[in-house]
């Protein structure tokens, strides 16, 4: 016989809750826009930006985990030259860092006497990077027009897939955006983010476009879409070669992306980048006065309105220098792509300031490539063909065993005042305490057990949800408290329900706890699809959270304390009457809080004891709802087990 609960509908009745954590960290991003927007406002000379360019480069690449660069050389070679009506294209392989090898195809127009400009194309989310068939078009554009090309892949894209078993003839992990997660969403835990892997190839590529004769080191420019578009920005922001840009696709604003509701891949996410005041503005401050083409639709999904806003408050900049006419905004009435309208615009713009012509471009006549045809390698694919080739997941795997070195080579004690010290900064620092205002439901009482909804503030504009679950007849003030911390909490009551019967007999209640998002108070779905998916709402909103340097795990973790608190506030109950059970995956919120509060007892039943083993070893595991369990930087200071009493 099931224990006799309230209708999950009723516990909206005086609130929105599953609207509240969304709200919640819209609202806390939204101070976070404002107040940067005033900030920007008060910039009226180049000094004050200069300054201000300064200031914010350095804390947001500390916040990525800095730029990988190691000594290792280039070793670049051109694996093969294919010969065309208006340019040869070369294969080109060099490496980025130690065993991390880039390929890359370099258009060279015929006839180049001398150093002249060039373009470093960035490819977008298409799972055959320069090879697809947009991306070729644009290429063969700006060739046509003079410019050198150096069209390279990003990781887990072409020739740089991850994820492929060879002997199985399969792809483990699909190509490009999950090929992406399923390393980029691990790196999140050593506080390495994907976006300084990235960062890396493409200076590095820089690097190689210097050494080649051909090639003005005073005109390189950069272009690409989509998340092409995300790469061009932050050459812009971190590569002072950089001549001119034309960023396609994605220029927006965080604001207006956020409320669109949609995702964005792995190494789009900056961490910290809103509560900095970083936004996509933010690149083209650091850009100015050169030439700039920002390259937009009309029906993209990142969204013309931020666009629009972005562009008006790029122009004063630019007038600051009196570079008003090196700004140009082109818009195309398309969808998210690439268009050849958009091509020729970028080749005209490019033209113009890194070959001092004035031409018009009309027309893209673009003769496509077989993909073999951009092969640095036989089978497609350097890791397997190169015996010595790495990707990012390796890459991740190191750092992640360096810092468990560390952790360990600390004596203990130290090591866990360490992450007692950073698990109260994160855990405490964004919240707002509030009165608990506890609501207390219907009260269900089926003759053996009585269930007590209960709602009640963890913070000011969060509730959290719970069941105490008691034996008829007892006293609530009297029996000793365990707070229930599982997956899907009240949700899944029935799952658990042999659990809290045993414990009503031990003479214990029962709280089974709700945390922000989670059970009956689950978050809304903001976009298609189950909420726990990839890209879905949880996801998203975890992203959202990373924005503001601040996590899903960090909040939850609070709510269990705060739990705790309205206990004893409440009920009157001492934290030496109060367990935490800590159950499964979701179980880590308890564990920190039993972390964070050693007054209180705690049970463990299946509960990961490494992060380490479960998310970021395993080679090949596509991502599963795992931003929900994940801090940001943690493993510097601790993996699970090791909060364990």
């Amino acid at each position: 016989m099931s224990i006799k609960l309230l209708d999950k509908n009723s516990v909206q009745y005086f609130y929105s809750m599953q609207n509240q954590l969304m709200d919640h960290i819209y609202k806390r991003s939204q101070n976070y826009f404002d107040s940067a927007k005033k900030t920007r406002n008060s910039i009226n000379i180049p000094r004050q930006l200069e300054e201000y360019n300064a200031a914010m480069k350095d804390v947001l690449l500390h916040n990525l985990g800095g730029i990988p660069f190691d000594d290792t050389p280039l070793n670049a070679r051109v694996t093969s030259t294919h010969q065309f009506e208006d340019y040869k294209i070369e294969n080109v392989i060099f490496n980025s860092r130690k065993n991390v090898y880039v390929t890359g195809s370099m258009y060279i127009p015929n006839g180049i006497t001398k150093p002249t400009g060039a373009v470093l194309f960035l490819s977008g989310h298409s799972d055959d990077a320069r090879a697809y068939p947009a991306y070729q078009t644009v290429c063969d554009t700006l060739a046509k027009v003079g410019l050198i090309v150096f069209a390279i892949d990003p990781p887990g894209q072409l020739e740089r897939v991850s994820y492929y078993d060879a002997d199985a003839g399969k792809y483990v992990i699909e190509p490009c955006i999950y090929d992406h997660d399923a390393y980029g969403i691990p790196t999140v835990a050593t506080g390495k983010f994907l976006e300084r892997y990235f960062l890396c190839d493409q200076m590095r590529a820089v690097d190689y476009m210097l050494t080649r004769p051909e090639i003005d080191p005073d005109k390189i420019g950069v272009t690409g879409n989509s998340g092409g578009g995300t790469q061009t920005m932050a050459m812009m922001a971190f590569d002072d070669r950089i001549a001119a840009a034309a960023p396609g696709t994605f220029v927006t604003s965080r604001e207006s992306y956020m409320y669109s509701g949609n995702p964005q891949d792995s190494e789009q996410i900056w961490y910290g980048m809103t509560e900095l005041g970083y936004d996509h503005i933010s690149p083209i401050m650091h850009f100015a006065p050169k030439p700039l083409a920002i390259l937009s639709v009309n029906y993209d999904f990142f969204t013309i309105e931020g666009t629009r806003d972005t562009v008006a408050e790029a122009q004063r900049f630019y007038d600051m220098y009196g570079k008003k006419d090196d700004l140009h905004w082109f818009r195309d009435d398309y969808g998210h792509a690439y268009t050849p309208y958009l091509a020729q615009r970028a080749a005209e713009f490019f033209a113009k300031y890194l070959l001092g012509k004035d031409i018009a471009v009309t027309e893209c006549n673009c003769t496509l490539k077989p993909e073999s045809t951009f092969y640095n390698t036989r089978s497609g694919r350097v890791i397997g063909e190169i015996p010595d080739a790495v990707s990012i997941h390796h890459e991740s795997n190191a750092i992640a065993e360096r810092l468990l070195q560390k952790r360990n080579s600390l004596d203990p004690e130290e090591r866990l005042s360490r992450a007692a010290e950073w698990l109260e900064e994160k855990v405490y620092s964004y919240r707002s305490p509030y009165d608990f205002f506890l609501r207390k439901l219907n009260v269900i009482d089926d003759g053996s057990i009585v269930t007590t909804p209960l709602m009640w503030h963890s913070q000011k504009d969060l509730f959290n949800f719970g069941f105490m679950i008691r034996p008829s007849g007892s006293d609530e003030r009297e029996l000793p408290v365990i707070i229930a911390i599982w997956e899907d909490g009240c949700s899944a009551i029935d799952a658990h329900e042999d659990f809290i019967r045993s414990k009503l007999a031990q003479g214990y209640q029962v709280l089974v706890l709700d945390v922000s998002g989670m059970g009956y108070i689950e978050a809304a779905n903001i976009n298609d699809g189950n909420i726990r998916g990839q890209y879905k709402t949880l996801y998203k909103l975890c992203c959202d959270l990373m924005y503001i340097s601040d996590s899903l795990v960090a909040l939850r973790s609070h709510d269990v304390l705060r739990a705790i608190e309205m206990l004893g506030e409440v009920f009157g109950k001492k934290e030496q009457d109060i367990t935490l059970y800590c159950c499964g995956s979701h179980g880590i919120y308890g564990v920190i809080a039993a972390f964070l509060n050693q007054n209180v007892n705690v049970i463990y039943d299946n509960v990961p004891t490494s992060l380490y083993d479960q998310l970021i070893k395993p080679w090949g595991r596509a991502y599963n709802n795992d931003l929900p369990l994940i801090m940001p930087q943690m493993l510097k200071y601790f993996d699970i087990g090791e909060l364990m009493r």
